[in-house]
């Protein structure tokens, strides 16, 4: 909060507030387990990078973006955020659902903004769901983040 400023893109602030909190009070609700609580916990997090968001985020918009248009156009990316997230859990369920929106999301980051320490979070579970579980969607994705986080660095 020093900074003043969210730190991240906008979009992937939204996907991953709607997938921990998503799949944090799925998995509380349906099928408690330590991951629930988990992702509970990352949700917490997340949502103070969501309140310094909303605090400070529309300095880093031009300036035709007025703060009502900016309140509007953030609740409609959290919005969708939560949509696409239920979207997923809806059509692959719960245990698919998640890891092929993570996936998915962990591949957007990788182009939008990428760092050694994201790469390494990736490759564990590239390597335990991907290569270890044999699940060809995943591993492909994985190795998609690992040539763009890579390329970066």
């Amino acid at each position: 909060m020093r900074e003043r400023t969210y730190a991240m893109p906008a979009v992937v602030l939204g996907l991953n507030f709607a997938w921990e909190w998503t799949y944090a009070v799925h998995d509380l609700v349906f099928d408690p387990s330590v991951q629930g609580g988990i992702n509970l916990v990352w949700g917490i997090a997340d949502a103070v990078i969501v309140y310094t968001f909303f605090r400070y985020g529309r300095a880093e918009f031009p300036s035709f973006v007025t703060p009502r248009m900016f309140a509007g156009l953030s609740v409609l990316l959290f919005g969708m955020s939560f949509a696409v997230q239920w979207l997923f859990l809806a059509k692959f369920g719960a245990e698919d659902g998640v890891a092929y929106s993570a996936f998915l999301q962990n591949l957007l980051m990788s182009a939008l903004f990428i760092a050694v320490a994201k790469w390494l979070g990736t490759l564990a579970p590239t390597i335990l769901f991907g290569a270890l579980q044999h699940d060809g969607f995943l591993l492909g994705l994985g190795i998609m983040c690992s040539v763009l986080d890579l390329v970066y660095v």
